[in-house]
């Protein structure tokens, strides 16, 4: 918020205001979406290749063996991860983008 302005010179009786000031206002820089959108692609593949790294989701008793490797579940949870996550930035640039209009 800012403050109104005040003049310099006093008024002198009877006399309009010798004073003037012009503020200009600068509208507020919208959000870019695609580091907000990369952000959040890289938070989602680091996650996702923890959690596929920690064996969360593995079956200790798997009634069908698998022929997937280690690296492909994590290639695979990490890409799903990354892909949830840049929309979920996206959203947030957007919301962001929304309420700087309404100011």
């Amino acid at each position: 918020m800012v403050a109104p302005p005040q003049c310099v010179r006093p008024h002198h009786r009877g006399a309009a205001s010798p004073c003037r000031t012009v503020i200009t206002v600068s509208a507020p820089r919208p959000p870019r979406f695609l580091p907000f959108a990369i952000t959040g692609a890289v938070v989602g593949f680091v996650l996702g290749a923890l959690l596929a790294a920690s064996d969360v989701f593995t079956d200790p008793e798997p009634l069908v063996p698998s022929d997937y490797s280690w690296s492909a579940g994590v290639g695979y949870l990490g890409f799903l991860c990354a892909a949830m996550f840049a929309i979920l930035g996206v959203l947030v640039a957007l919301f962001l983008d929304r309420r700087a209009n309404r100011s």
